[in-house]
């Protein structure tokens, strides 16, 4: 059974500016495509589209070739405010000028891409392009219980990172190891951990030269090589009454300074990567209270392998976080550096390295059961809408590449074919009340990339596979079994209504390496452009023209989506296609027309074709229906089908829906934080129906 996403109890739902239309339960195939250099019962023309924008519209624009040479290499959070100006303006063509700016212009590409998206989903067509990276990474150290997370990472890592041991990198012949560090006992200090727990208040008070405190504003991770003294001291007795014993540390100084011990002192990252501030003042508060000593390496210990799988995993599932601020460790490279410390977990027999991390609360691979690798979101793409040898109809339409096998996945398309259908830019020809959103270039909210490790949205949840959406400990998870779940479908994003807001906040403008600059259009601007078809068959043009022409409900308002911003209700747009039909002997009987070219095409009714393309999907699900108008009645009215319309809806962006399609927030009102209860994504049907 293909899993199905049950939807929760209203007091468990999530809410999220997106949702996903669901994966077809199989892939609809075409047998024959027309050729394309033989004109015999295709179908060629071209659809003229009036293009108008429902909500600020954006689309960056093409930077200058010496804007490039001076900056074009540089970082978004590198860039100064005056760099991120230069590159606010909309995407133009020309030096033509609308309103004191150079005039809009929509790429083709961009129409292209929007357009093969739906082709794709209303066509029951192959996902193939599903990130085969970053891996997945977990760490569940505070999670409650409850969570699904707690139990995987504690059998691995242990109660309080019992199972951890801390050692040294050591790179030779292309390959890593690790060796051991020391323990306490092996210095004399009585225990046999390889590290220690310092508090940060202890730190402080010993006056580490170089040393930044967890609430330093500056704070950022370190790695100090340090020397110390310390001494075995006897602590409060078990409740057992058994004696307990603790390492006390009494110095701590740059290693140069020469004292009895050395080791490395490791800083790891104070949980205020997200420029959180506390409620009462400016200046951040870390919950992380200790720091960790790990001892020095080991005499005459044999290193440790680390398979090359995991050393792949690792650094495939490196965070922006890692890669960015472990420049003590590395430079983009996570921990990995020769003799670099390191904290690791080793194999039931001890034998081989199975995770490792730079600080002993390390994040671990997600791996699915039957997996030797970590998992990526294309592990939960299932066979059934990859493998093929077949093209589908937006193959047949848009044309295809043959795609290397990616992580073992095999059986796709083979050769290649060019595409059938070409499009133009979209030129600006009027607007309501102004083109430009405001004079000046605004800064947008902050928007944060995906985040598939919110497994509870990004993943199908099936009661009927014991993976309840009302009980947090039983959601699946990216280690779970890839028959139990999947990836939810094609992400799209909520219309939003035309005053949506999408200026940052005075707390966001605090932190300008996080924000943007950009020129968007106002609503009602409107542009014209032209798609080009060659040889299409009948059910070809009727899928192109559905998702165009977005057939719904009688009555409803449906919207296509553009450009960037939009998590935000940005780049929403409404399309009127208008279809002209060639003959092709006329076409070519007469070449001129009053000094143009003779196009030979007469505007063409689009209702057959759209039925047409109905009949072609439903008989491939065993629906044999000659009737075109209930054909396309009964399409519409398929769940997946509307599904994908309850996207496209347009909604006024009252607060209420406003409300309801935020992002969630790790702080949000009081303090709250919205992510804690795993909390479930409903399907798009159930999402507007809360309204």
């Amino acid at each position: 059974m293909i899993p199905k996403h049950t939807n929760p109890a209203r007091s468990r739902a999530a809410r999220a500016p997106y949702n996903f239309i669901p994966l077809p339960e199989k892939v609809v195939t075409v047998d024959d495509i027309l050729s394309q250099d033989t004109y015999i019962g295709g179908y060629t023309g071209w659809i003229d589209c009036t293009l108008e924008t429902c909500s600020p519209t954006y689309i960056r624009g093409m930077m200058t070739k010496v804007d490039f040479q001076e900056q074009g290499r540089k970082k978004p959070d590198d860039l100064t405010v005056a760099e991120k100006v230069t590159r606010a303006p909309f995407f133009a063509s020309s030096e033509a000028e609308l309103e004191g700016r150079l005039r809009p212009v929509i790429p083709g590409s961009s129409l292209r891409g929007m357009v093969r998206q739906l082709v794709e989903i209303v066509g029951y067509g192959r996902m193939r392009w599903v990130a085969d990276a970053p891996t997945i990474t977990y760490r569940a150290v505070a999670d409650p219980g409850e969570d699904p997370l707690k139990e995987p990472y504690k059998r691995i890592i242990g109660n309080n990172a019992r199972n951890v041991r801390a050692g040294y990198l050591v790179a030779h012949d292309n390959r890593w190891f690790i060796v051991p560090a020391a323990s306490a006992r092996d210095l004399n200090l009585g225990r046999n951990e390889t590290y220690l727990k310092i508090k940060d208040s202890t730190i402080q008070s010993l006056e580490l030269e170089g040393y930044l405190p967890f609430d330093d504003i500056n704070y950022h991770p370190q790695l100090h090589r340090v020397s110390f003294n310390a001494t075995e001291k006897e602590g409060r007795p078990d409740r057992n009454g058994k004696r307990r014993f603790y390492v006390d540390l009494t110095q701590i100084v740059p290693a140069q300074k020469g004292f009895k011990y050395w080791g490395y002192l490791v800083c790891a990252g104070n949980m205020l990567e997200t420029g959180q501030e506390s409620a009462e003042s400016l200046r951040p508060e870390s919950p992380r209270k200790r720091q960790t000593l790990v001892f020095p390496p080991k005499k005459n210990s044999d290193p440790i392998p680390i398979p090359h799988q995991v050393i792949a995993d690792y650094l495939s599932g490196l965070t922006p976080f890692q890669k960015e601020s472990l420049s003590d460790w590395s430079d983009g490279q996570g921990c990995l550096k020769h003799m670099n410390p390191v904290f690791y977990v080793l194999d039931e027999a001890g034998k081989k390295v199975i995770a490792f991390g730079h600080s002993p609360n390390f994040r671990l691979p997600s791996i699915p059961p039957g997996q030797e690798s970590a998992a990526t979101p294309a592990d939960f793409l299932p066979e059934r809408v990859v493998k093929g040898d077949s093209p589908d109809l937006a193959d047949g339409i848009f044309g295809w590449v043959e795609e290397q096998a990616k992580r073992g996945i095999t059986g796709g398309l083979k050769g290649q074919r060019a595409g059938r259908v070409f499009f133009s830019d979209a030129y600006y020809t009027a607007h309501k009340s102004g083109v430009w959103y405001e004079t000046l270039p605004i800064t947008p909210h902050v928007l944060a990339g995906p985040k598939p490790t919110t497994f509870q949205h990004y993943l199908v949840q099936d009661r009927e596979k014991e993976h309840e959406p009302n009980m947090k400990g039983t959601l699946a998870h990216y280690g779970t079994a890839r028959q139990e779940t999947e990836i939810r479908g094609y992400k799209m994003y909520w219309r939003r209504g035309d005053n949506t807001p999408i200026k940052a906040d005075d707390k966001e403008e605090k932190h300008e390496s996080q924000l943007t600059r950009m020129i968007p259009l106002k609503s009602g601007v409107s542009f014209a452009h032209r798609i080009w078809f060659d040889n299409l068959s009948q059910e070809e043009l009727g899928a192109l023209l559905w998702a165009l022409q977005l057939p719904g409900e009688e009555g409803q308002h449906y919207c296509h989506q553009i450009g960037m911003g939009k998590p935000l209700g940005m780049g929403v747009v409404k399309i009127k296609p208008v279809l002209y039909l060639t003959q092709r002997p006329q076409r070519y009987q007469s070449l001129f027309a009053d000094n143009k070219w003779e196009e030979h095409g007469s505007e063409t009714p689009t209702v057959q074709y759209i039925q047409a393309f109905a009949r072609f999907i439903l008989k491939e699900f065993g629906h044999n229906i000659e009737d075109g108008e209930e054909a396309a009645k009964q399409f519409a009215g398929q769940e997946r089908i509307q599904m994908l319309l309850a996207m496209l809806t347009w909604r006024e962006g009252s607060q209420a829906w406003l409300e309801q399609t935020r992002y969630m927030e790790i702080r949000h009102g009081d303090e709250v934080n919205e992510y804690k209860e795993r909390l479930v994504l409903p399907d798009p049907i159930a999402v507007s129906k809360q309204r």
